[in-house]
């Protein structure tokens, strides 16, 4: 006979679709900083060009002047590749940290729903148990009293001394 426990499982919610959206809006939460950074290079690097294109028309005889200009510009270009470079990596790595994450609890979701659904079965298997047990004690019961009053009978005779045997 098997020794489970009989009770009433711990009930295991799975992660609901406004959870699911509260995780997906704290991912895009974080990642809005190195958007508005990358936003305010991109703008920097916007009016550096026009200023440089417009120093190129009213300067024309200045080239020093420009060419400083046109360095500026490209460290401005070389920074911002290498800002939005590491946006990326970092946007990346959180989106799969939190990939990871939300995969490791459906996982464990999938374990506990595993292991109610065996101890569910166990407890049933148990109360078969139970009740087959309940049923052949029952049965040898019955047996019992009928040996008992065939005895009786045996005894008594022929039963007609007035005494009921049931």
């Amino acid at each position: 006979m098997a020794t489970a426990k009989v009770g009433k499982p711990r009930k295991i919610r799975p992660l609901t679709r406004a959870q699911r959206r509260m995780v997906r809006e704290e991912i895009e939460r974080q990642i809005d900083p190195w958007k508005e950074q990358l936003n305010i290079a991109s703008d920097q690097r916007e009016e550096a060009r026009y200023q440089l294109q417009a120093e190129k028309a009213a300067n024309a005889g200045t080239s020093e002047k420009l060419q400083a200009r046109e360095s500026r510009l490209e460290e401005l270009e070389a920074t911002l590749v290498h800002e939005r470079l590491l946006a990326l990596e970092a946007a990346e790595s959180h989106r799969a940290m939190i990939n990871h994450s939300l995969s490791r609890v459906n996982d464990m979701e999938r374990e506990w729903r595993d292991a109610i659904r065996a101890a569910n079965r166990e407890r049933d298997a148990y109360k078969e148990e139970l009740l087959a047990a309940g049923k052949q004690a029952r049965r040898m019961v019955d047996v019992l009293f009928g040996l008992v009053r065939d005895m009786l009978l045996e005894e008594d005779g022929d039963g007609k001394d007035g005494d009921k045997v049931e």
